[in-house]
């Protein structure tokens, strides 16, 4: 689908997942204050397989993290072949590091039917709160033309699991089944749409970079239909860009200053590990995912400003 009058469909599918979150859902705490200590919040929670699942069942935790399945164990290939750029891993990376709660954001991109290969090209920030409907809709919308006036589809999401490690809980598991289903079309209108989990702090080695998973859920079998889908680990390719759009320095900019001056903005300077501090880490992440006109550091330096300088100006709303 693109995002044309039957896109609007698909933002609405997607914009569920922002309005119907509450305080305290998925595996984060959404409205925590003071500072962020990654040894007393991040949490291995223990994940289950798929098949210890069964059928639905009410009483069963939404929370609950599922394993990962994987294709070749399964005897399958997976369906489509996928590569993301690296301003697009850079800018979500980003995001997720900003704040101790969830955060969310589309990815939009280009899908090959000929050659089955789903192109994820740019990531689109959610700068609204989860739970927050009447700024929802605004930022929908916002999102909608700008992946319109660049020429892409909305083929995919992301958000962050801060607080605990990259498996998909239960509730993100009927989400994306649900975005699958609202996207999917019929023939040669048929697009994927897939799910990427960001943790940005690991939970038992201080590892610098985050863990940035992607996942496609597998339908339940048509004779099993009240059973939970399968979370399948997708395999992509990051695509080095060239060089640093202003998109992403400007969505960079935007997303700092919506979270600036919130109780639950991470506090950059305190430590992180032993004699490195929390914009330490940021950094060191990032640099995973520079583009090429980027290697001398000056991205990183503008990272730190960012981060550490008090936000005076006016709230930018628009993009």
């Amino acid at each position: 689908m693109g995002l044309g009058e039957v896109q609007r469909e698909e933002t609405g599918h997607l914009q569920n997942h922002l309005v119907q979150e509450t305080e305290g859902s998925k595996c984060t705490a959404l409205s925590l204050s003071g500072s962020f200590r990654v040894k007393q919040d991040v949490k291995e929670r223990p994940s289950v397989k798929h098949t210890s699942l069964g059928s639905r069942d009410p009483d069963q935790d939404p929370n609950t993290l599922v394993e990962y399945s994987h294709f070749s164990a399964l005897g399958k290939m997976q369906p489509f072949t996928m590569s993301i750029t690296t301003n697009c891993l850079l800018l979500m990376d980003f995001h997720c590091h900003l704040t101790t709660s969830e955060v969310v954001g589309y990815l939009g991109g280009k899908w090959d039917p000929a050659s089955q290969h789903l192109s994820i090209l740019q990531a689109f920030p959610c700068r609204c709160r989860l739970g927050d409907k009447e700024n929802a809709i605004v930022v929908e919308e916002e999102i909608r033309q700008g992946m319109m006036l660049r020429g892409l589809s909305l083929v995919g999401w992301y958000h962050s699991h801060p607080h605990c490690q990259a498996d998909p809980s239960l509730r993100d598991v009927d989400c994306q089944m649900e975005y699958q289903v609202a996207m999917k079309g019929l023939g040669a209108t048929y697009q994927p749409c897939v799910g990427f989990i960001v943790a940005p702090f690991h939970l038992t080695e201080p590892i610098v970079e985050s863990t940035i998973q992607a996942f496609w859920v597998m339908p339940p079998p048509e004779h099993k239909p009240h059973e939970y889908g399968m979370p399948m680990s997708m395999n992509f390719t990051a695509i080095q860009d060239s060089y640093l759009t202003q998109d992403v320095v400007n969505e960079m900019k935007w997303v700092s200053d919506y979270y600036s001056g919130a109780p639950d903005f991470l506090f950059f300077k305190e430590p992180w590990h032993q004699d490195k501090t929390f914009l330490e880490k940021v950094k060191g992440s990032l640099a995973k995912k520079l583009p090429k006109d980027q290697v001398s550091g000056q991205l990183l330096d503008f990272v730190q400003s960012l981060l550490t300088t008090q936000q005076g100006q006016e709230k930018h709303t628009s993009r």
